[in-house]
């Protein structure tokens, strides 16, 4: 397996994008990978590019909810990382995609399912939860989910896709895995965790459910202190792909 996607595509495809490619760093390795392919990324945001930008790679500032620019029938290969639980109109965005794509040709989507999981695979219950859980409330205000991704094998297949296969591996939350190279990626997570994701989602509470700083803070100190990174909890990663029928 391509360590850079799961979807079995070409060896030599000739346009690829990547929707909502946010730092552009995956559209420049895929590029630097497939030497022959035109690779573009679009963001919302303007992407700059630096001395190394692959030659065979481009941005375009876009909203993947408008209408694409792409011609049917034009794509062979299209990807979109952590974007989904920003997305008011899934179905549209698969159709989207599904016109788009050259018959034959694949789509893939990766994206976190939001809550802390146990290793048995249950979801962690506690002050963690909790934020998560009234972080969900408060982006569900503005149509957004932490849990679309979950959703989407079955929005595939309404949508036209076959062979939609998911893989769901598990990210470490903490450096608890044996594995060197998962426990160095578990330990930058957990860090992520406990300082950047709450102060994120701390804005978004309080913008969209009038919570008090003083909520806010005792929320969120309570969050910070239930992360064990002892425990073996970690979040699903969802790889979700769907092939255009030829």
């Amino acid at each position: 397996m391509n360590p850079l996607h799961l979807a079995p595509i070409d060896n030599h495809p000739h346009k690829i994008v990547d929707i909502g490619t946010s730092t552009g760093l995956w559209a420049n390795d895929v590029a630097d990978v497939y030497g022959s392919a035109e690779v573009e990324g679009t963001n919302v945001n303007a992407i700059v590019l630096n001395e190394d930008t692959a030659p065979n790679v481009k941005f375009i500032q876009d909203d993947a909810e408008e209408n694409w620019l792409y011609k049917r029938n034009s794509l062979d290969f299209v990807r979109a990382s952590l974007l989904l639980n920003s997305i008011k109109d899934r179905p549209r965005l698969f159709g989207q995609t599904w016109r788009c794509l050259k018959p034959g040709a694949w789509g893939e989507w990766v994206d976190f399912h939001h809550f802390p999981h146990n290793e048995d695979g249950s979801i962690v219950n506690n002050s963690n939860f909790e934020f998560h859980q009234t972080l969900a409330t408060a982006m569900a205000k503005h149509n957004f989910d932490l849990q679309a991704i979950t959703a989407a094998t079955s929005e595939l297949k309404s949508a036209g896709f076959i062979n939609v296969r998911e893989r769901v591996p598990k990210m470490p939350i903490g450096g608890w895995h044996d594995d060197p190279e998962l426990k160095e990626i578990g330990e930058i997570f957990g860090l992520v965790m406990k300082e950047a994701i709450p102060e994120i989602g701390m804005r978004v509470i309080q913008e969209n459910l009038g919570w008090s700083w003083e909520q806010m803070m005792v929320l969120g100190g309570k969050a910070k202190g239930s992360l064990d990174f002892s425990f073996r909890t970690y979040f699903p990663l969802h790889i979700v792909i769907g092939q255009k029928p030829a």
